[in-house]
């Protein structure tokens, strides 16, 4: 889904701008005689773009032509095409390819189609060069041609780089995938320094807790709701997460694991595969328990819940107690901060330097003659790709990130009428469970430069286990919060119960108010044969004016 959800972004985006687009000489372009007037001046329909130009050549209203920008200034000024003569089945697109010493040649033809329906205007030179690069590609003819085109209706250079930076939005890999092969390789060769440089920033990345940490947690929950000053705060969060709670949650424990049908999750969960036996005292087996890693972690929560939404809940539960504080749980917090300060770290967020950190002004910066030092994910990833022990799917893997940054850099921001939208793709963590997430924001900048975040709309986009393809729509007009969740699952039950009340206190902090909260059930669009969330192929049909994204609510 992540990649498909920026070809369905700039479906709506790449190629509108029409009331800023120039036509400079030398270009070509496919449009319409809409209106005829006195000194060979015409009015042009090009693509979603009226023109007002010069013609050199009486026509006819309502032909279709191929024109080409003459030199000048003011009005511009246009030379009709007068292709050779074509042979019966010939397309237009075969003689303009001709012309540009491309005939018979298909990508050229392919290419030339789509920037015509587009009405998109381009030179001979671009054409060229961006048929030579889909020839090179290992891409299908199609997504080779979709490629082309943006770079050309973005006014991009028709280069090789930026060719294979967009190039990456059509394979279906994610970019948190490709960090965490670099990451596995990296912790094997801590002696090459680019390896640790960049194992180090894909860490602070994802900036997330640990599967040990998390492993921490629970076992500190176990032992609070077992005794002490904090007991129900403790007892109460368990529950919330559909654990044991309570004065008996480690006897529970202790009881589910001598039953024969957890034998598979009492050899994963205690030293030594339990051939030693359960410890006997709740303070032993809490000790004892072994939590630190994804696989662990998910055969203790086998233990009381079902697959899927049940188990997902529970570990999203877990991470909003240690990674977002709450006030319900305010002396829960406090004590887990003295029981282990090191583990646990309420409140914490991604860096403010987010895109910093990613390396999008990494070039700003080489401009301006600032030392690198892999000091960005970008620079870091360059600098390992230099080492030449770096092979195999290791250097794949490092060459898709870089490419996939760059192919964000390029397309991050867009500005159609007074809206303007930016979209950025970031690997996160999210219950123990690496993935892109992708936002995009929809707005308009104050006079300071910065976003007004009381009038604008977010959109998260998620590829989650439980939940599976997930839409996150948050609408916000005078700081007014309304949200709108569309999934492939049933609305779970603890969302009006547990979650929105927390969103709500939470939003209030920050000086917001939460109108709604609305769920749309995806999965039984599947049953009915109706539509589900399927973002659009890398199709680049040329918006009117600008407008939503591309999905239902």
């Amino acid at each position: 889904m992540d990649a498909a959800v920026v070809q369905s972004w700039i479906k709506n985006n790449a190629t509108a701008r029409p009331e800023s687009r120039t036509f400079q000489p030398g270009q070509v372009f496919q449009g319409t005689i809409t209106e005829l007037f006195r000194g060979s001046t015409a009015r042009l329909q090009v693509g979603a773009q009226q023109l007002t130009a010069h013609l050199e050549t009486s026509l006819e209203k309502g032909g279709r032509y191929w024109f080409q920008v003459q030199p000048g200034s003011g009005m511009p000024t246009l030379r009709v095409i007068e292709p050779p003569s074509r042979q019966q089945g010939s397309s237009p697109g075969d003689a303009l390819a001709a012309r540009f010493q491309l005939q018979g040649d298909k990508a050229a033809q392919q290419l030339i189609q789509q920037l015509s329906r587009e009405g998109t205007p381009f030179t001979g030179r671009q054409l060229q060069e961006a048929v030579a690069l889909m020839k090179e590609s290992p891409l299908p003819a199609k997504a080779a041609v979709d490629t082309a085109n943006v770079m050309i209706s973005r006014e991009m250079p028709v280069t090789k780089s930026v060719f294979q930076a967009l190039s990456t939005f059509q394979e279906n890999r994610s970019l948190s995938a490709a960090l965490s092969s670099i990451e596995a390789w990296a912790s094997q060769n801590r002696s090459v320094p680019e390896a640790a440089r960049a194992a180090g920033l894909i860490q602070q990345l994802q900036n997330a807790s640990s599967p040990e940490q998390t492993g921490m947690l629970v076992k500190q929950l176990l032992a609070a709701s077992s005794g002490g000053a904090v007991r129900s705060e403790a007892s109460q969060f368990l529950q919330a997460a559909g654990l044991p709670s309570g004065p008996g949650a480690l006897a529970v424990v202790q009881e589910r694991l001598q039953l024969p049908q957890f034998e598979q999750q009492r050899q994963l969960l205690l030293p030594d595969g339990g051939r030693a036996g359960i410890p006997q005292s709740p303070a032993a087996l809490a000790s004892q328990l072994q939590l630190q890693t994804p696989q662990k972690m998910d055969a203790f929560l086998s233990l009381f819940l079902g697959a899927g939404p049940e188990k997902a809940g529970a570990l999203d539960m877990l991470t909003t107690l240690q990674n977002r504080p709450d006030p319900s749980f305010e002396n829960l917090h406090q004590a887990l901060r003295q029981t282990s300060p090191s583990t646990f770290t309420p409140g914490q967020s991604m860096p403010a330097g987010l895109l910093n950190q990613l390396g999008f002004e990494h070039e700003a910066q080489m401009g301006r003659g600032q030392e690198m030092n892999g000091n960005n994910l970008k620079a870091a990833l360059l600098s390992l790709l230099q080492n030449q022990s770096v092979t195999g799917e290791t250097r794949r893997a490092a060459e898709f990130a870089v490419n996939r940054i760059t192919g964000t850099q390029l397309l991050s921001q867009e500005q159609q009428g007074p809206v303007q939208q930016m979209l950025m793709q970031v690997p996160v963590e999210l219950l123990q469970r690496s993935s892109d997430l992708t936002l995009q924001w929809m707005g308009r900048k104050k006079e300071d430069g910065t976003w007004d975040d009381s009038h604008c709309r977010v959109l998260f986009y998620l590829e989650m286990d439980a939940l599976k393809q997930t839409v996150i729509d948050l609408q916000i007009q005078n700081r007014v919060v309304t949200i709108h969740i569309q999934a492939e699952s049933p609305k779970p039950s603890s969302l009006e119960d547990i979650w929105k009340p927390m969103l709500a206190e939470a939003l209030e902090q920050k000086d917001y108010r939460l109108s709604s909260v609305l769920w749309k059930d995806d999965s039984i669009q599947e049953k009915t044969g109706a539509d589900q969330i399927q973002p659009s192929p890398y199709s680049l049909e040329r918006p009117h004016g600008y407008k939503g994204v591309d999905f239902r609510i």
